[in-house]
């Protein structure tokens, strides 16, 4: 499964954000997990995936392969911390999680069989021999589109930590991709808040709440327009309202052009264009005028 998973992107530099993005915390954990997961070697105790599956027709089902392999895991290692290191490494149980139903989504079971995935797996981690009791393993029973937002946006989250560094640095030529990459999170941000607006509808809607107090209440976005060099500008899609996190877009050079920009009918635009023609006939005219009045 590829990852970090950008089809929310619009083509910006979309392989080499996510080539560089590889090199953060996160997705060197979900690279080991799933190194880990193509292991089978204990079939013992992994016996509850095969009875709980036993009623899918295809006996090479990749619903059933990937709870072997988890169940493999759980038995057999358990310490998801060793494959994580520094302070975003702290949710490696909610790590692991997503990162297993993000393959259950892929694999695209129907939700039968996905819940009795589960019960096979929730099952196996409370054995004696499991490594792994204190990471409960949870169904999300989210639809795909729904669980993808919620990873885009937990992702995020995750990763940013491990981001605000580096755009701090100011000799660190991979500044302007993490930038990117944050400027296309806050366009999807606000293509989806609007549908989020409570906790009882919204999986991620805490999410989007520690997002909005972290960027807004606590001015982390001033960071970003000093850093990223961008400034504020109108989302295609979602409300802008004040108080929120904003679309960004490049800041240019000088005053001018800002002020352009933020003239909503366009009248300083077109004073500026008139005024760039006038400028240089008005000096002809001026010279032309000086020259007739010189004395013959």
């Amino acid at each position: 499964m590829d990852y970090p998973d950008l089809t929310y992107y619009q083509n910006d530099d979309t392989t080499e954000i996510s080539k560089h993005l590889k090199q953060l915390n996160l997705y060197k954990f979900y690279e080991e997990i799933d190194k880990q997961f193509e292991k089978k070697n204990d079939l013992i105790h992994c016996q509850k995936c095969s009875e709980k599956l036993k009623g899918i027709s295809n006996p090479k089902s990749k619903l059933l392969e990937l709870c072997k392999g988890v169940c493999n895991f759980i038995i057999n290692n358990g310490n998801i911390k060793i494959f994580c290191n520094g302070s975003s490494c702290n949710s490696s149980c909610t790590r692991l999680i997503f990162r297993i139903y993000d393959h259950v989504m892929e694999i695209n079971e129907s939700q039968g069989n996905i819940q009795k995935f589960y019960e096979a797996l929730q099952s196996i981690s409370q054995k004696p021999e499991s490594k792994l009791r204190d990471c409960r393993i949870v169904n999300f029973n989210l639809s795909k589109n729904e669980f993808m937002y919620y990873k885009y946006v937990y992702e995020f989250l995750i990763t940013y930590m491990d981001i605000r560094p580096k755009i701090s640095k100011e000799m660190d030529s991979n500044v302007e991709l993490h930038c990117k990459h944050i400027k296309n999170f806050f366009r999807f941000y606000n293509t989806i808040k609007d549908s989020c607006t409570n906790s009882s509808d919204c999986k991620y809607y805490n999410e989007l709440t520690v997002l909005r107090n972290e960027f807004i209440t606590h001015r982390e976005i001033d960071n970003i327009y000093d850093k990223c060099n961008y400034v504020q500008t109108q989302c295609e899609k979602g409300t802008n309202i004040p108080n929120d996190i904003p679309c960004l877009t490049e800041k240019r050079n000088g005053p001018t052009v800002q002020i352009l920009e933020d003239d909503p009918n366009n009248i300083t635009n077109i004073l500026f264009k008139v005024l760039i023609y006038l400028i240089p006939i008005l000096t002809t005219f001026t010279l032309l005028y000086k020259v007739n009045r010189l004395p013959i």
